[in-house]
């Protein structure tokens, strides 16, 4: 049982850390920004100007949601930093221990870049026609939860024939 544990917890990530990583931001920072240009171009005039134009306007309002992006990238890292240095675990140990500033900045600087990593990989994807980059990459953390929701399934339902109704409608949906 111990060995299916750890398999389990390595392949579907069910241990309580599994989604702490340097992309713990992904895409949020750049959709959230891009969003509000969006919407700030309806009424200020400057962006306005961009939005209904042609191929170079979109661009203009692609690199001013790419600096917003940026500014609330390491905006959401500070906070993501700050709640982690305060938590600790079961034990009592420290979660995120930083020893000086140099440490938090390189921590701050990792977590806005890897916005930046996944937004050029979506670029990759979507110019090499593969799909619209964004959308595949949302796609994809979408469906990796749904394999972690499959072992959850069949790990709470030990007997199965008394749920068949359960199970004929997990696998219908």
């Amino acid at each position: 049982n111990s060995i299916s544990d750890t398999i389990g917890t390595l392949i579907f990530g069910n241990d309580h850390f599994s989604h702490i990583s340097i992309t713990a931001l992904g895409l949020m920072p750049f959709c959230s920004a891009y969003l509000l240009v969006e919407i700030l171009s309806l009424f200020i005039p400057f962006l306005k100007k961009h939005r209904g134009g042609d191929y170079s306007g979109r661009k203009i309002l692609k690199t001013y949601a790419l600096a917003f992006a940026l500014i609330l990238s390491a905006i959401q890292s500070y906070f993501l930093i700050q709640g982690l240095k305060g938590m600790v675990s079961p034990s009592g140990v420290p979660i995120l221990v930083l020893s000086n500033t140099l440490q938090f900045l390189a921590l701050l600087a990792t977590l806005s870049a890897t916005v930046f990593l996944l937004l050029f990989l979506t670029e990759i994807v979507t110019r090499y026609g593969i799909g619209n980059g964004i959308s595949l990459l949302i796609l994809t953390g979408t469906c990796s939860n749904i394999f972690g929701n499959v072992l959850t399934f069949f790990n709470n339902t030990s007997q199965l024939y008394l749920n068949f109704f359960h199970f004929l409608l997990f696998s219908i949906i």
